[in-house]
């Protein structure tokens, strides 16, 4: 049986270890990483096997509403009793939320200045900002894009 000797780093480490009363870290380090490593491993292949290709992921980000936008918003308007007044008045607090929104957005950009904390409230009041304004176009033009088609031909209208 041969026995092979550590080096000389590990046996001073171990020295250490055990003159500092942790030696018992490698032995608790050992009995958490193998359950760890397993349930990580049962992890990706979970994962591997739930994952859609990248052929029919791209299929389902490109596929379209059956309904026009426009069936959808009355769908919509239905569901929730929207009269016309009622939309006016969520249009009005719409366009004053996403006001709200990209103040909230300046200000905490300002904050970074003095902490770098601002940039989460950034990212946080640009979300809002995004959505109220997704909803207030909803509204002003009484249609229900998908998320993503609206924001391309928002991008479109800034950019274009």
């Amino acid at each position: 049986m041969s026995h092979t000797k550590p080096s000389r780093g590990a046996r001073f480490g171990k020295a250490i270890l055990w003159g500092t009363g942790l030696a018992s870290l490698l032995g608790i380090a050992r009995t958490i990483a193998s359950p760890v490593r397993d349930l990580a491993t049962d992890t990706e292949e979970g994962i591997r096997r739930r994952t859609p290709s990248l052929r029919n992921a791209r299929a389902s980000w490109q596929l379209e509403t059956r309904e026009s936008p426009e069936d959808l918003f009355a769908g919509y308007a239905k569901k929730m009793d929207l009269t016309e007044t009622a939309r006016v008045r969520m249009l009005r607090q719409y366009e004053v939320l996403t006001w709200f929104g990209v103040a909230a957005m300046l200000g905490s950009l300002v904050i970074v200045w003095w902490n770098i904390s601002g940039l989460l409230l950034s990212a946080l009041s640009g979300l809002f900002t995004i959505a109220c304004a997704y909803r207030r176009d909803s509204l002003r033009y009484q249609r229900l894009p998908t998320f993503g088609k609206w924001l391309r031909e928002r991008m479109w209208w800034i950019f274009g």
